[in-house]
């Protein structure tokens, strides 16, 4: 609660900040509406350090056997486990070959302020917040992947959002902030990935091949496809003859990547239903009144 309650005013205050310093600073002074920010930031994060060092010392567990090659490859090789890595890399391939446009299309083509986004993200914030202990609720109640599907599928339509307020008028443009309320069901995924991994790792044993495995798949996945995103988006961006293209074909490009994500993000609810997840309901065991 106390972590909603200074991260909301503090991110609104630093868009605010940026957006009036931009308007009546001179042009060689611009970049300290951001450099500001970021120092007080950074400041901040070394204060973090100072309750860690005050914090009573725990006594290291040790190494119980060293860890071996074999190991590390065992999630690969469990085929129920493998359905939670396809997925988990499926997942974190649609998010970042969408995430270049994402961050340039809502100030570039649609003109948001600082400010105006700082806005969305917090009701994003508000909305995770919110919703996150009845996904934990639920998940206990229902089982982690009815959750996660649900989730996934709210993710995906997240970017029907973008798609509807590319004609960029006055009007429409805050059509995307219904992308961010929709990006509250992210809260599903974050509590449910993790759950599911340590429900699916083996019960007796070192749990920690699995867990390396699930963050790393995703990171990889991720990364590339961020890289990836990226590229599209500027080959899309860009004539034939290497310039740039006006603003309303761009908005075209911008289209073309959201609709791929859309798709990718959507495939992902039948990577999400056929993992194995003992003790979970289906939804028409849920709809159905059984749970």
């Amino acid at each position: 609660m106390w972590q909603l309650a200074v991260l909301i005013p503090t991110l609104l205050l630093s868009g605010y900040f940026a957006q009036v310093w931009k308007n009546y600073a001179s042009p060689s002074e611009r970049f300290l509406a951001y450099a500001l920010p970021l120092a007080l930031g950074a400041i901040c994060l070394l204060g973090s350090l100072v309750p860690l060092t005050m914090m009573p010392a725990t006594q290291p567990a040790g190494w119980k056997r060293s860890v071996t090659l074999s190991s590390l490859v065992l999630p690969f090789r469990d085929r129920r486990f493998l359905r939670l890595l396809i997925y988990r890399g499926w997942f974190s391939l649609a998010n970042g070959i969408t995430q270049a446009a994402q961050n340039i299309y809502p100030r570039a083509v649609l003109g948001f302020d600082v400010g105006s986004l700082a806005v969305m993200r917090t009701v994003m914030q508000t909305g995770q917040f919110v919703v996150s202990p009845a996904v934990g609720r639920w998940a206990d109640r229902i089982g982690n992947r009815p959750v996660l599907i649900v989730s996934q599928a709210l993710v995906a339509a997240s970017l029907l959002f973008f798609l509807m307020s590319s004609s960029a008028t006055s009007t429409t443009r805050w059509l995307l902030l219904g992308a961010w309320l929709l990006w509250s069901a992210y809260s599903g995924i974050n509590v449910c990935l993790p759950n599911l991994t340590l429900k699916l790792a083996p019960a007796a044993g070192d749990k920690s091949p699995y867990i390396a495995a699930q963050e790393g798949v995703g990171s990889v996945f991720y990364a590339a496809s961020t890289v990836a995103g990226g590229y599209l988006l500027d080959v899309l961006n860009t004539s034939s003859a290497g310039v740039p293209l006006p603003v309303e074909l761009q908005i075209r490009s911008f289209a073309w990547i959201f609709a791929i994500g859309i798709a990718l993000r959507a495939f992902g609810v039948v990577l999400a239903a056929m993992i194995v997840e003992p003790g979970a309901r289906t939804w028409r065991a849920v709809l159905a009144g059984r749970t």
